[in-house]
């Protein structure tokens, strides 16, 4: 019976997390990757020169600002 559960567990997938700020400096632009509706550049958090949150949602998405496409306002 273990078994039957274990497989209708793994059929959900855990929501993508958000981005928590207290455990990031800085947001940098990931150009090497595009957001689910085809923009780009996606969002990646960085602390400590360590990648934290590599988000695959462009600044729009992310923050629903249509101004936040620009990275340079993030």
């Amino acid at each position: 019976m273990a078994a039957r559960n274990a497989k209708k567990r793994a059929k959900f997938a855990a929501p993508e997390p958000e981005p928590q700020a207290d455990a990031i400096e800085k947001f940098v632009p990931n150009y090497g990757r595009q957001c689910e509706v085809g923009q780009a550049p996606c969002v990646t958090g960085m602390r400590d020169g360590k990648v934290v949150y590599d988000g695959t949602k462009c600044g729009v998405c992310t923050w629903g600002d249509p101004a936040l496409a620009d990275p340079g306002r993030w």
